[in-house]
């Protein structure tokens, strides 16, 4: 069973995956591209099954596999081996009328910056007029709240979690209406420690401390955004080599 990174229930998600019963002409066109045998930023098996889910008749269904295959192919900026085989793939099947029901959601993901490259000129021209439409928020991390009406791009509540190439936890926080609400941690690939931060309404507010190696390297709090208080810098042994008192975004002198 594919990786789940999303912290839906993996069981579930991938049963109905497989369950979606697809165009013959789809389902022969992604056998044939063996996209499991390209690099992807979690699990390229997962990648067929995605496809397929991308022709559900449940338009939740529909975003939570798009949602996904962005994770594969596109993520944090990064782009893998079976990029552009994918995009050129979704692409096709746009023309050939394979993904009806999902045109809107697919094209929102073409259209993203590291994507909209990949695709040829002569695919391109003729769509340019809608690059310049807005592409609005429209799913939680659930799956949920599914709104047609609203191409692709995630609108985030409730827990978030990211996750390091190699499996391991890269971000852990929460988000309400899509801006980060409390306590945000980060980790390395290693699973060292290295931010602990907070968040009111998508502004910094309240503890910073940046670690390295166990110890804290930065220490201070934000208040709406803005350094405020006392931030101390220390050394590679933890002792105090620095400190800033800040006022509202503003360093105090004397």
């Amino acid at each position: 069973m594919p990786r789940s990174v999303r912290g839906w229930d993996a069981e579930t998600f991938w049963a109905r995956c497989e369950a979606v019963v697809v165009p013959e002409a789809l389902d022969r066109a992604i056998l044939q591209a063996d996209f499991g045998r390209h690099v992807s930023c979690y699990d390229a098996m997962a990648i067929p099954l995605l496809l397929r889910g991308l022709a559900a008749d449940n338009e939740t269904l529909r975003a939570q596999c798009l949602l996904r295959l962005a994770d594969e192919i596109e993520h944090q900026g990064s782009t893998w081996e079976s990029t552009k085989p994918v995009v050129l793939f979704l692409a096709q099947s746009l023309d050939d009328g394979l993904y009806a029901e999902a045109e809107p959601i697919v094209f929102g993901l073409l259209r993203t910056p590291n994507l909209w490259g990949l695709l040829p000129a002569r695919w391109r021209k003729p769509r340019a007029d809608r690059i310049a439409q807005p592409i609005n928020r429209a799913i939680n991390e659930a799956g949920e709240a599914f709104v047609p009406s609203d191409p692709f791009v995630i609108k985030r509540n409730g827990d978030h979690r990211e996750f390091h190439a190699n499996g391991a936890l890269k971000i852990e926080g929460a988000y309400i209406d899509d801006l980060e609400q409390g306590l945000f941690r980060e980790w390395d690939e290693a699973g060292e420690l290295m931010l602990e931060q907070t968040f009111d309404h998508g502004k910094r507010h309240g503890l910073f401390v940046e670690w390295r190696g166990g110890l804290k390297r930065v220490e201070g709090a934000y208040v709406r955004g803005k350094r405020h208080g006392l931030f101390r810098t220390y050394d590679a042994a933890g002792i105090v080599t620095k400190t800033v008192q800040w006022t509202r975004g503003k360093p105090q002198r004397g």
